[in-house]
This record gives C-alpha cells, sequence and structure tokens, in this order.
C-alpha cells in the first residue's frame, strides 16, 4: 500500500504510484497488475504507460463490485485491521 495525500490525479497515480512504487516491485517477468476502476487508473496516458513497460493488465469488469477481486483484498484487509488487538488510531500507526 502507497499513501499519497490529497487526491490523485491521473499524472500523479502514474508518477507517484505507477513509477514510484509498482516498478521496482513488479518484478521482470513483468506479472499482471490489476488496478480499480477509478478514473486517474484507466486513463490513457496511465494504460499507455504500463504498455510502454510491457506491464500486463488484468481487465477489470466495469462497474462490477462483486466480480472485482480488488474489492475482496480491500475487504480482508479492513477485517484484519478490525481484528487486531490494538487498531491504528492515526495515519502514522496504520503505516
Amino acid at each position: 500500500l502507497a499513501h499519497v495525500k490529497g487526491n490523485p490525479t491521473a499524472i500523479r497515480y502514474r508518477d507517484e504510484i505507477l513509477q514510484r512504487h509498482l516498478l521496482p516491485v513488479i518484478g521482470v517477468q513483468r506479472e499482471m497488475f490489476q488496478q480499480d476502476n477509478s478514473r486517474p487508473n484507466n486513463v490513457r496516458v496511465n494504460m499507455d504507460f504500463l504498455v510502454n513497460q510491457n506491464i500486463n493488465v488484468l481487465p477489470t469488469p466495469f462497474k462490477s463490485l462483486d466480480l472485482d477481486s480488488i474489492e475482496h483484498y480491500w475487504d480482508e484487509l479492513c477485517l484484519r485491521l478490525r481484528q487486531r488487538q490494538l487498531q491504528p488510531q492515526t495515519l502514522h500507526e496504520l503505516r
């Protein structure tokens, strides 16, 4: 997870998430990458960036939360956070 202050624009998503956090960990094999359907993620500038980096993007069903596997990961993350004895109260503790 990466914390980005403010509302991510398409350019900020590319520069602050994809370049800074995804590229170092995606690996030489260029594993499959999945993102959600938020607007900044799916604009041409970011889709072109992923294609130019040879990153395979798993298509995400349009507006179908039940079929979007990322939503299940978010649910699991929230569940695990709620199960902790000491739940994070601040952003610093969450990190």
